[in-house]
């Protein structure tokens, strides 16, 4: 199953949502059991991604986490990933260790 790829936008409220892995990017290697990706998950955004951002799509029942640059992570306007982007839950996980991740799809 994949997500959808368009219509995300920012959490609002996730500041100070961490969980036992300390910070919402290492939540996202934790989950994923990948390196941290070289660029933002933004669709036309090249810089550097540097945080995990919680994002938000009215067809996904939870929020997600995603790699974000420090720019888009205070994106106010919807947007869409980047195909093959890999997000996970964000809810707070007793081990980390919660359900594989989804990529978006186009």
């Amino acid at each position: 199953m994949g997500l959808p790829a368009e219509n995300w936008k920012i959490e609002d409220g996730s500041v100070g949502k961490e969980c036992q892995c300390g910070s919402c990017k290492q939540h996202w290697i934790n989950n994923t059991g990948k390196l941290w990706p070289g660029t933002c998950s933004v669709f036309g955004c090249h810089n550097t991604a540097t945080v995990g951002a919680h994002i938000m799509n009215e067809e996904v029942e939870i929020a997600q986490i995603a790699p974000f640059c420090d720019s888009c992570n205070h994106l106010t306007k919807v947007f869409t990933l980047k195909e093959g982007v890999i997000v996970v839950r964000a809810a707070k996980c007793r081990l980390c260790n919660q359900e594989p991740p989804i990529k978006s799809s186009t």
